[in-house]
């Protein structure tokens, strides 16, 4: 059990209010405004402290059962507002020498796997919580932790979808360590709905390469792009980077040294609104080299779509991305 409390049925009663789908926020509120100590640190090696055990809440481990579980709760979307009242009512992110807000970002990885943890982490950095804290002390610090992640929701899980959550929450905190605006960078779902007005290519000048062929003998990839293509959604910037992650992120076109509009290659997306996002995973061997192929696909309103597709060779560390317009499946 890892928390050992003087008051455990106030803490026990705090969670279960918590963990009720939909909480009663008044009822929470209440409880906090009774004096209730947030900055508690387990006793147990773990340290954690109640927020952050909250959201790892693994029920077979933790004195307080897991509140956003991807089996039993649609999502997380009240995950913010009860980080936003424990930070009204008293949760310091520095306490334990940082390692409270730390825990707490990293812990949103366990917590309810879909883009309510970028809002709640949003409120964490706010209030100082550090990606550079070494939560665990275990010599990598939380945003090394949330780009591993990224990385294994790929290689391991073959789940772009968590890929793309992780590596957005990866540019949030690194916005925030480099002090440069980090609230709108959002997940990608925001452009579901939204017409396409231009597309662009976004990079620095001395690495410019623009659209490349690339692959082997056995198989050539056309449109291939190292730069960020950004897809403007209206107003939201759609950024779709080297490795294939897909984020909503203005930071990009705005720290361009160079953007090419490549509005020519995209006649018949232009206009275009798009109706759906689905994914796809596979790899191949052509003989030469193995490659692991994600695809993200955007769907249109005129039955094309943009195909996304990220190939990775492990005989040679290729990395490549490129992308084609398709019939809609």
């Amino acid at each position: 059990m890892a928390f050992i409390f003087e008051e455990k049925r106030r803490y026990q009663k705090l969670a279960d209010a918590c963990k009720a789908y939909p909480p009663d926020l008044d009822k929470i509120r209440v409880m906090l405004d009774s004096s209730i100590d947030l900055n508690v640190v387990s006793p147990n090696d773990d340290e954690e402290n109640l927020l952050s055990e909250i959201f790892l809440g693994y029920p077979d481990e933790c004195y307080f059962d897991r509140i956003y579980s991807v089996d039993e709760y649609p999502d997380g979307r009240y995950l913010p507002e009860i980080v936003k009242l424990f930070l009204e009512h008293g949760f310091d992110c520095s306490c334990d020498n940082g390692k409270a807000g730390g825990l707490c970002l990293m812990n949103l990885t366990f917590s309810s796997h879909d883009k309510y943890i970028l809002d709640a982490a949003k409120l964490l950095l706010q209030a100082g919580a550090d990606p550079l804290c070494d939560a665990y002390d275990s010599d990598e610090d939380v945003i090394s932790w949330v780009g591993g992640e990224a990385g294994a929701a790929i290689s391991v899980h073959q789940d772009l979808e968590q890929a793309n959550l992780y590596a957005t929450l990866y540019e949030i905190m690194d916005a925030s360590l480099k002090e440069e605006p980090y609230m709108d960078i959002s997940y990608f779902d925001q452009c579901i709905g939204k017409r396409i007005e231009h597309v662009s290519l976004c990079g620095r000048e001395e690495n410019w390469m623009g659209f490349f062929s690339a692959g082997t003998r056995q198989y050539t990839c056309h449109n291939c792009f190292e730069e960020n293509l950004v897809i403007w959604c209206e107003k939201f910037p759609l950024v779709i980077n080297r490795y294939g992650d897909s984020m909503i992120d203005p930071r990009v076109p705005h720290k361009a040294e160079k953007t090419e509009s490549e509005n020519h290659l995209f006649e018949e997306c232009i206009g275009q609104i798009i109706t759906d996002i689905t994914f796809d995973f596979d790899e191949f061997d052509d003989k030469e080299q193995w490659f692991r192929r994600s695809v993200t696909m955007f769907h249109l309103d005129n039955g094309k779509m943009i195909k996304i597709t990220s190939h990775q060779s492990r005989s040679s560390n290729d990395l490549f991305t490129n992308f084609e317009i398709v019939e809609s499946r």
